[in-house]
């Protein structure tokens, strides 16, 4: 049985990332701070790399307290 949007949301995290965006400033790229959701460290490690091609990923940590508010 496929999973509901609720229990795929449930299952999401907010990750605080730094890393090398190569779109931005090319060909050196710029390095970025900012938050992604994932459902675990991997996937988000996956997504950037090679989805988004990122390069030099110093962090992803799971951040509990975004959004604030």
């Amino acid at each position: 049985m496929a999973k509901s949007l609720i229990d795929t949301n449930k299952e999401l995290k907010w990750f605080r990332c730094k890393a090398r965006d190569m779109g931005i400033d090319p060909p050196k790229g710029m390095v970025i701070k900012f938050w992604i959701g994932g459902v675990s460290e991997d996937s988000v490690r996956h997504v950037l790399s090679i989805d988004k091609g990122m390069k030099d990923i110093e962090y992803v940590k799971e951040d509990d307290k975004f959004p604030a508010g």
